[in-house]
């Protein structure tokens, strides 16, 4: 069985489960055509778009019933998070009632593109554009939260750079960086980095890892320019940076290695990534090799 194959299948068995519920095949319409095909479940007013690549990972270790289990805990969470969310909806041209839930979450410019659309976008940086959310809450490892509508802010009465700079702010409450090693990402999941935007913060490495302290979202960090310059004095200068996903970013010393040899890491640290189903579209931020120029403060694409 395919990952097509085992789509309409997966449709067909929740139908079964769930004869109340709706569900159907998602193929992708817009160019680039992949194989990313998705299922859409629906419940009551909650729908979730299922990306295959995990599912069929998760069908060919556990079985059909792992797969089904899963995406009937997600429209649960959803659901309730969506009630939330319909409460805040109301609230939302009140700066005031959300302004300490207003966090920054980091896009890819073409694969995010159709979801910004509508949203509130404050800079671009070599294909990456951060974007403004609200969070709701965090239950069970998963993060709630929505994307500002840009119509929701015209009652605002505040300017762009207050407002990005207050959420900057909640991010980095939110989301704290931290800095860690390869060894401990890959064999300590439970590991939460060390916090380093104090001075008292030293290391001697060529290369380190910025994540944020619950792993998730760690790769926004690095696209503010308290963090970068932080990071510029830890490293001696000017370095080198590659998100491999939404969740972490690669940072090399200036010196010790040529953006080439890091875009071939990337390259594998991509490939691997989407063959055991640790990376999936939603989380992939930018292709790109970047340095942050220290004089200048500023980041640059250079591959």
């Amino acid at each position: 069985m395919n990952k097509n194959e085992f789509a309409e299948n997966l449709v067909k068995e929740f139908s079964v489960k769930h004869p109340n519920y709706s569900a159907s095949v998602k193929k992708p319409e817009e160019a680039p055509v992949t194989d990313d095909v998705c299922a859409m479940f629906q419940k009551n007013r909650t729908v979730i778009l299922v990306h295959m690549d995990a599912a069929f990972e998760d069908y060919c270790q556990h079985g059909i019933e792992v797969v089904l289990q899963k995406i009937d805990n997600s429209l649960t969470y959803c659901e309730k998070n969506g009630k939330k969310g319909e409460e805040l909806v109301d609230t939302l041209d009140c700066y005031e009632s959300i302004k300490d839930r207003l966090f920054i979450r980091a896009f890819n410019c073409e694969t995010g593109r159709k979801k910004m659309e509508n949203g509130v976008c404050r800079r671009t940086v070599g294909g990456v554009t951060l974007v403004l959310y609200v969070f709701l809450e965090t239950t069970d490892g998963k993060i709630g939260s929505i994307m500002i509508p840009a119509k929701a802010t015209y009652k605002w009465e505040k300017s762009y750079d207050e407002v990005f700079s207050a959420a900057m702010e909640n991010t980095l409450k939110l989301f704290p960086p931290r800095i860690t090693d390869l060894g401990t990402l890959l064999f300590k999941p439970y590991s939460s980095g060390e916090p380093f935007m104090e001075n008292d913060f030293h290391t001697d490495a060529d290369f380190l890892i910025l994540i944020s302290e619950n792993r998730s979202f760690g790769a926004t960090a690095i696209f503010f320019q308290k963090v970068a310059e932080r990071i510029s004095q830890i490293m001696g200068g000017d370095y080198y940076f590659a998100a491999t996903s939404v969740h972490e970013v690669f940072v090399h010393k200036i010196n010790t290695i040529s953006p080439k040899n890091i875009k071939e890491g990337w390259n594998a640290s991509t490939d691997a990534g989407i063959s055991d189903g640790s990376l999936t579209s939603a989380e992939f931020l930018s292709d790109r090799v970047y340095r942050y120029d220290s004089r200048k403060k500023e980041i640059v694409t250079v591959l």
